[in-house]
């Protein structure tokens, strides 16, 4: 082995880092603080069910694939089912298809929900100039570039593609980088059809927790890694990182954190104040979801694939989770998903549970919705909300982070909330590390820690 690599979390971010780290031939120990691998990653399967906790698809992008080849995983990409309106938007208490395209083209995708004068409006888009200020907030962005009215419509759905964020606080920039890009290459982004195709999303037959078992099975005896190991500090020591964990110590030559900005900071806070002023200034939203499952022929008709909702429920929308994936439930079921963002999301499960129910029967007006037959609740804690300003403060913390010889960050979510972004802050910073690692290559035949080695907490990627 060439050096040793410690990576703090195994959500998607840190898993990544270690997958790429193992094969380029680094010793790498993985530390996850809570009782299982994954991060917001989770699939539940039983009775014929297969529950998503978190996200339940992910982009079909070249890097994406060719990872999912590595992991023997292409076999089994499963595709959403066909649907010629998948999603819908409740708007003024009508349900309205939304054009079936990417959140980033939408804006110019709208002219049939708009009037006469908002359809005129929109006409005029591509005569409009750039911003002054580069980090403009998606309300004045869209009010200036395509109408009040397209505004009026479009805040839900866009602002929901960062799980519910008050769309009035969004930085374009960071939230919606392809908006921003199509304006800067011209003074008007009048051409929806110029940037490539966004990927398709696929997902696999028993949920994407096939992802997160791949990757461990990859792992499994070349990567020291245990959960229930939470990070509480870490110190410099020479040329080694000290790492204290509720388990003992780890000695590391590359730190690599892979865990969200408030963790970060927790860890970061005895030794190195600065950044953890930088990360706590990072806003986050609180997220949750609730599953349903009823008998199909008790429900109502249900449009499409997804509902998002107006910000007169306390939802964010409904996905019809059997509906757009195949085998997510028996013949004769269908699974429903409540998706909650901000302070409701907080909620215990029992009183989550009933909201979400109350939220669907409310949807179904006089069309009569019946009783769950059960309910799987998930609260996924937090994700950042990329307000304006947020390009500016993640280069702030990326500086501050630099002043920490051999220490690194996945991304911390900053910077993309897929499992694309992921995978790609994860293969980035196990380069950062190696690059690292090589100018400084290790003066110690080993640098097993004096005190019991993790390893001893009876964990491994397999358990």
């Amino acid at each position: 082995m060439l050096a040793r690599l410690a990576v703090i979390g195994g959500g998607a971010a840190g898993l990544a880092a270690a997958y790429y780290a193992e094969r380029a031939g680094l010793e790498v120990s993985v530390l996850e603080a809570s009782p299982r691998f994954g991060g917001k990653i989770f699939s539940l399967s039983g009775d014929g069910f297969v529950v998503e906790a978190g996200p339940d698809s992910f982009p079909a992008t070249p890097g994406m694939l060719e990872l999912a080849r590595e992991l023997n995983l292409t076999h089994d990409l499963l595709s959403p089912c066909p649907d010629p309106n998948p999603s819908y938007l409740l708007y003024k208490g009508k349900t309205l298809a939304l054009p079936d395209v990417p959140p980033v083209q939408l804006p110019w995708s709208i002219g049939p929900l708009l009037s006469p004068a908002g359809r005129l409006r929109l006409a005029f888009e591509r005569f409009v100039g750039q911003a002054a200020d580069p980090d403009e907030g998606l309300e004045p962005f869209i009010r200036r570039r395509f109408g009040d009215e397209a505004w009026s419509i479009l805040a839900r759905p866009l602002s929901h593609a960062v799980y519910g964020a008050n769309p009035a606080d969004l930085s374009v920039r960071s939230a919606f980088s392809g908006l921003w890009e199509r304006e800067q290459k011209s003074a008007a982004a009048q051409d929806p059809n110029d940037p490539k195709t966004p990927a398709r999303p696929v997902s696999f037959p028993g949920g994407m927790g096939a992802w997160v078992k791949a990757l461990l099975l990859h792992l499994e005896g070349k990567v020291l890694a245990g959960t229930g190991l939470e990070v509480v500090a870490i110190s410099r020591e020479g040329e080694a990182w000290q790492i204290f964990t509720s388990r003992g110590k780890l000695e590391a030559e590359a730190v690599i954190f892979a865990t969200s900005a408030q963790r970060t900071a927790r860890i970061l806070r005895p030794i190195y104040p600065q950044a953890t002023a930088l990360l706590n200034q990072v806003p986050t939203l609180s997220v949750a979801t609730v599953t349903l499952a009823f008998r199909e022929e008790e429900l109502p008709t249900l449009p499409g694939h997804e509902v998002i909702l107006d910000g007169n429920y306390r939802a964010e929308s409904f996905l019809w989770a059997s509906k757009r994936w195949a085998g997510r439930a028996p013949e004769g079921f269908q699974l429903v998903r409540v998706n909650f963002a901000g302070e409701v999301a907080r909620l215990g499960d029992i009183d989550l549970t009933r909201l979400a129910q109350a939220e669907l029967e409310r949807y179904a007006g006089d069309r009569k919705m019946p009783k769950p037959l059960a309910s799987w609740p998930f609260r996924l804690g937090t994700v950042p909300v990329y307000q304006v300003g947020h390009g500016r403060r993640v280069a702030a913390i990326e500086d501050a982070i630099d002043r920490m010889p051999g220490v690194f960050t996945a991304g911390l979510g900053l910077k993309g909330l897929s499992l694309a972004d992921s995978v790609r802050e994860g293969w980035q910073a196990a380069q950062r590390a190696l690059n690292y690692l090589a100018l400084h290559p290790s003066q110690h035949p080993s640098t097993q820690s004096s005190t019991p080695p993790i390893a001893e907490a009876g964990h491994s990627p397999s358990s």
